[in-house]
């Protein structure tokens, strides 16, 4: 296929807007960056040919003020108490299949004091936090003084390895960080079987492996499915702002996860 090309009007407008975008601040550039490529495409092509300079700066900051006012994020908090059998049977005597699935799977611990098994009762909450996006509004009277200076170039510095761990200002993934990117995956993938077999050994096992093994296998697969969804993200992006901070985070993972294993 030939490359895309834009004609030089389009291409004018296209770097204008691209030097305002510099020029605002973080939460603006972000709700820039997180819009829909559609949407950045219609902006850009609603910029008439003789609109420059501060015009420009306060239209592209309208927009992102419209984009995005606020986000909301829901958090789901677990809390709970250590029951009994028979307050367990009293609490779920008409939900007779959740008795069975929390007795199988929720934590459970001998009390010496009652002398019997206690199991966890979790109940979830939801927190809803609205977070401001766009906290720092600049008045459009104000912007509208401010001029549009050409952006400053970025000095080159020279290439490093990732186990330097020198900071890393570049999200797009090169082809060195994607392959260090699939070897995490590939553990990963092997660590989900290693898992399956390590959680059927124990049901072999059953009464005869205390519960904190239980316990422990099971905040390994916690761990293992957080780990895992992170690294889809940055798959399927493929960018990581901090990709260093990631391979370190990764390496101390499999250490931590062969540790417990």
């Amino acid at each position: 296929m030939p490359p895309s090309t834009r004609c030089t009007p389009c291409n004018t407008i296209y770097n204008r807007v691209l030097n305002a975008k510099k020029l605002m601040d973080n939460g603006s550039i972000g709700v820039w960056d997180d819009m829909e490529k559609e949407k950045r495409d219609d902006f850009i092509m609603s910029i008439p040919q003789d609109l420059k300079g501060k015009p420009l700066k306060a239209k592209l900051q309208t927009c992102l003020s419209q984009e995005l006012e606020s986000k909301f994020s829901i958090s789901i908090i677990g809390t709970g108490e250590f029951m009994d059998s028979p307050d367990l049977q009293k609490k779920y005597r008409d939900k007779p299949e959740q008795l069975k699935n929390l007795k199988e799977s929720t934590r459970t611990f001998f009390d010496p004091n009652r002398g019997c098994n206690l199991y966890q009762d979790i109940t979830y909450k939801a927190g809803f936090t609205d977070e401001q996006t766009l906290t720092q509004k600049r008045r459009m009277a104000r912007e509208s003084e401010e001029p549009i200076r050409a952006p400053k170039k970025p000095k080159v510095e020279p290439k490093q390895s990732i186990a330097s761990g020198a900071g890393d200002t570049n999200r797009i993934l090169n082809n060195l960080q994607t392959k260090t990117l699939d070897g995490f995956l590939k553990f990963l993938k092997t660590s989900q079987e290693e898992l399956e077999t390590l959680e059927a050994d124990i049901k072999a096992v059953g009464r005869w492996i205390p519960p904190v093994a239980s316990d422990k296998l099971k905040e390994l697969q916690l761990l293992h499915k957080t780990k895992q969804t992170h690294c889809d993200k940055i798959k399927l992006k493929c960018e990581c702002l901090d990709f260093n901070g990631f391979s370190k985070s990764m390496s101390e993972s499999k250490k931590e996860f062969k540790s417990q294993k």
